[in-house]
C-alpha cells in the first residue's frame, strides 16, 4: 500500500490543521476578553476577533465538510471493528455539529442582544430583534458549549493517540502531513 493511498489529501490535512489552530484562537480570544474591564477599547477588539475568528471558522467548516464529502477517507491499517467504525462517524459528526451549533449560538446571542459586529470589518446583518432575555439563555447554553467543546477536542486527541499507540493503526497517520506509517510499530 502506498503512502498516498493511507493519508488523508493534502486539502483536508491542511484543513483540519487550521481548523484546530483557528480553533485554539477562538478560544484565547475568549478567554482572553476577561483581562480587560467591560467596554473598554481593548476587551471590545479581543471580542471583535473572537466573533471574526468563528465566522471565519464557520467558512472553513464548510470546506471542510465538502472537501471530507469529495475525498474518500483512507483505510485504517489495520481495520476497526464495524462498531469502532460506527463510534469514529458518531464522534466526528458530534464535532462538527458542535461547531456549527456553538457558531449559530453566538450568532443569535449578538442578535437578540441588538449587538452588531462584524466579519474582519465587513458588517454582519442581524435577522433577529431584541430579545435580553433570550439572548441570556442562548449565552448561558454558549458557555456550556465552551466547556464541552474542551471535552470534545480533548476527546478527540486522546483517542487519535490511542490509536497510534493502543492500537497502532495508521489513524493519527492519516493526518499528519509528514512522516512514514510502519504496521507493527
Amino acid at each position: 500500500m502506498s503512502s498516498q493511498s493511507i493519508r488523508y489529501s493534502t486539502v483536508v490535512i491542511g484543513l483540519h490543521w487550521l481548523s484546530l489552530l483557528l480553533m485554539v484562537l477562538v478560544y484565547l480570544s475568549m478567554e482572553s476578553r476577561t483581562l480587560f474591564e467591560r467596554g473598554s477599547e481593548p476587551r471590545d477588539l479581543v471580542k471583535a476577533l473572537h466573533y471574526s475568528l468563528a465566522l471565519t471558522l464557520l467558512l472553513l467548516t464548510g470546506f471542510r465538510i465538502l472537501a471530507r464529502l469529495l475525498d474518500k477517507a483512507p483505510p485504517i491499517v489495520p481495520g476497526p471493528t464495524p462498531l469502532a467504525q460506527r463510534l469514529t462517524g458518531l464522534g466526528h459528526l458530534l464535532i462538527y455539529c458542535w461547531m456549527l451549533g456553538m457558531i449559530l449560538l453566538g450568532y443569535l446571542v449578538l442578535s437578540f442582544e441588538g449587538h452588531s459586529f462584524t466579519f474582519w470589518g465587513l458588517p454582519v446583518p442581524l435577522l433577529t430583534g431584541d430579545d435580553k432575555p433570550l439572548a441570556e439563555q442562548l449565552e448561558d447554553l454558549h458557555k456550556l458549549g465552551a466547556t464541552l467543546g474542551y471535552y470534545l477536542i480533548g476527546g478527540h486527541a486522546l483517542m487519535a493517540l490511542w490509536h497510534h499507540y493502543g492500537r497502532k493503526d495508521n489513524t493519527l497517520y492519516r493526518m499528519l502531513p509528514l512522516g512514514k506509517f510502519k504496521t507493527g510499530d
